[in-house]
């Protein structure tokens, strides 16, 4: 009997070298009952898969997002995300489908960064929003500076906006005047002149 199997998988092998297609199964073939396990294509997604996934690239978003802030220079993290401008219009071409599929996006974001163990701030947040916004070319993701005066101490916070829509930061965006827009070129179009 092992000489049945030696001489099958030499003919196999022979098969392969003359140019007949070899799939990694061959080995296989002096077995037929096994052989179609192995071509199995693999399973379908699934919406909760697809959510899961999803929510694993929310939190690996939030990660890059806060090593850009914590570790790096501002300068260089602010780079990462577009050139400072100063705050405008940001008109920008959005449908509603890709304006639907945005806030889908920063919703999901907003969520997951609330059930994390660690805090997110309101900077590592835009920072995430607008690279999965980026990551779907979804135009216009601008990420918002402002600061105010709060009982004589400076406060600065972030918010991500499309166009004339706040995904992000919109909760604590009250009082706080705008500083600079971080936007790569090409994502908005200034309305000043």
């Amino acid at each position: 009997m092992g000489r049945a199997v030696v001489g099958d998988t030499g003919k196999v092998r022979r098969a392969s070298r003359q140019g007949k297609k070899n799939d990694g199964c061959a080995r296989l073939d002096a077995w037929p009952g096994l052989l179609p396990q192995c071509r199995l294509s693999p399973p379908p997604e699934t919406p909760r898969m697809h959510e899961f996934l999803a929510r694993s690239e929310a939190v690996l978003a939030l990660l890059a997002a806060k090593t850009a802030v914590r570790l790096l220079p501002f300068r260089f993290s602010a780079a990462l995300f577009g050139k400072a401008a100063v705050p405008c219009s940001t008109a920008t071409d959005l449908d509603a489908r890709q304006l639907a599929r945005a806030r889908a996006v920063t919703g999901r974001l907003r969520r997951v960064a609330n059930r994390l163990p660690w805090a997110s701030t309101c900077l590592e947040r835009a920072f995430a929003g607008r690279m999965l916004l980026a990551r779907r070319h979804l135009p216009g993701g601008v990420v918002r500076l402002g600061v105010r005066l709060d009982a004589g101490r400076p406060q600065a916070h972030a918010w991500l906006l499309v166009g004339d829509h706040i995904l992000l930061g919109e909760d604590e965006m009250d009082g706080f005047t705008p500083l600079a827009d971080l936007a790569r070129r090409g994502d908005t179009s200034s309305n000043n002149g």
